[in-house]
C-alpha cells in the first residue's frame, strides 16, 4: 500500500475510544512497534509524536517518501492516509497544492501550515471554506504582501487581523489595513509600520487605532507631535511619554494640560521623565511651556504649584525665577 511507503502510521479517530491507564499505553506502544514494522530497512529509530484533535501520528524522521509517493496517497480513500500525506515533510508545493483542495479540512488545513507551502499555495487556502484553514494561510511565514492583501480582504475579522500583524507586511499591506476600521489597531501597531503609515493611522476615528500608532517603536517626533495633539488624553500622555519623544513634544503636551487647567496629571508626567538617562533639559521644558502665550497666568500659576511638588522640587529656586520674570513681561505687555 502507498500508505506502508510514506513511512507514517495513524491510528484511527476511535482508537484509543473507551481505553485508559495502561490499555492506553500499550496501545501507544503498539503504533510505535507497527510503525517500525512499516520501515524493516530503516536504520534510524528517531521518532516524534504531533498531536491533532487528541489523536497521535508515529512519523519516522528517515522517510524516504517520494513526491510520487505523496501523491499517490493523496488519493486514497482514507483519509488518515491524505493526512499523512499532506504533513509529510517531503511534500512539495505541487502536492501541497493537491493537498489543500482535499475535502477534509484537516487535510486542507495541514497543507495550508506546511513549511514548504508557497504563495501559490496559500492563495488557495484562503479561499477555503473553512477558517482555521484562511487562518494558516493569513499567519504562514511564507507569505508574501499579495497573499496578505487578498487575507484582508477575508470575511472574518481575525484572519484580516492576523495579516495586519504579520512581519511580512509591507507599508502598503498596512495602508490597506487602516481602512478597515476593526483591524487597524493591528496595522497601526505592526514594527514594519512607517511614519506615514503611523500619520494615517493617527487621523482615524478609532480610539485603539491611534492609542496603537503614538504608541509604536516607529513613531518618529513629527508623529508624536501629531499625537500629542489629540482629543484623547491617553493617547496624548502615550505620545509625551514615548521614548523617542522630544522637548517640544513634552511641552506641547504640558500646554494643553495646562490650557485645560489638569494640573493632576503633571506631577504624574514630571515622575516619567528620566533623569539618569535624561530625555531632555528640565530647563528647557520649562523655557518652552512659560513662554507659549497659550499658557495663561493662571495656567503659569498650575505650573509652578505642580513643578514645586514634583521630584524636580530641588531645582525650585530655577524655575520659579524663570516663571515669575515670564509673568512680569506678560504684565508689562512685552
Amino acid at each position: 500500500m502507498v500508505s506502508d511507503r510514506i513511512g507514517w502510521y495513524r491510528h484511527a479517530k476511535s482508537g484509543t475510544h473507551g481505553l485508559t491507564g495502561g490499555d492506553k499505553t500499550r496501545h501507544r506502544e503498539g503504533l510505535y512497534r507497527k510503525a517500525d514494522k512499516f520501515h524493516p530497512t530503516s536504520s534510524t529509530h528517531d521518532w516524534k509524536t504531533l498531536g491533532l484533535g487528541g489523536h497521535k501520528v508515529a512519523m519516522e524522521v528517515g522517510s524516504d517518501a517520494t513526491p510520487e509517493d505523496l501523491m499517490k496517497a493523496l488519493e486514497e480513500g482514507d483519509e488518515d492516509v491524505r493526512w499523512t500525506a499532506a504533513i509529510h515533510p517531503n511534500a512539495t508545493p505541487e502536492v501541497l497544492m493537491k493537498a489543500v483542495g482535499d475535502e477534509i479540512a484537516s487535510v486542507r488545513w495541514e497543507a495550508a501550515k506546511h513549511p514548504n507551502a508557497t504563495p501559490e499555495v496559500l492563495m488557495k487556502a484562503l479561499g477555503d471554506g473553512a477558517e482555521h484553514v484562511r487562518m494558516a494561510a493569513a499567519i504562514h511565514p511564507n507569505a508574501t504582501p499579495e497573499v496578505l492583501m487578498k487575507a484582508l480582504e477575508n470575511q472574518d475579522i481575525i484572519v484580516r487581523e492576523r495579516a495586519a500583524r504579520h512581519p511580512n507586511a509591507t507599508p502598503e499591506v498596512l495602508m490597506k489595513a487602516l481602512e478597515d476600521p476593526l483591524v487597524g489597531y493591528a496595522a497601526a501597531s505592526n514594527r514594519n509600520a512607517t511614519p506615514e503609515v503611523l500619520m494615517k493611522a493617527l487621523e482615524k476615528e478609532n480610539f485603539n487605532t491611534r492609542k496603537a500608532a503614538a504608541s509604536n517603536r516607529n513613531a518618529t517626533p513629527e508623529v508624536l507631535m501629531k499625537a500629542v495633539g489629540d482629543e484623547s488624553d491617553y493617547i496624548r500622555w502615550s505620545a509625551a511619554r514615548h521614548w523617542n519623544a522630544t522637548v517640544r513634544i513634552g511641552a506641547e503636551w504640558m500646554i494643553n494640560v495646562l490650557k485645560s487647567r489638569a494640573e493632576s496629571e503633571i506631577p504624574a508626567y514630571l515622575k516619567e521623565l528620566r533623569v539618569h538617562d535624561v530625555q531632555f533639559p528640565l530647563s528647557d521644558l520649562i523655557r518652552l511651556v512659560i513662554a507659549d502665550r497659550r499658557v495663561d497666568l493662571d495656567g503659569l500659576d498650575l505650573f509652578e504649584k505642580a513643578l514645586e511638588e514634583s521630584k524636580f522640587a530641588q531645582y525650585a529656586p530655577l524655575f520659579r525665577r524663570m516663571i515669575g520674570q515670564e509673568k512680569i513681561r506678560r504684565k508689562d505687555g512685552a
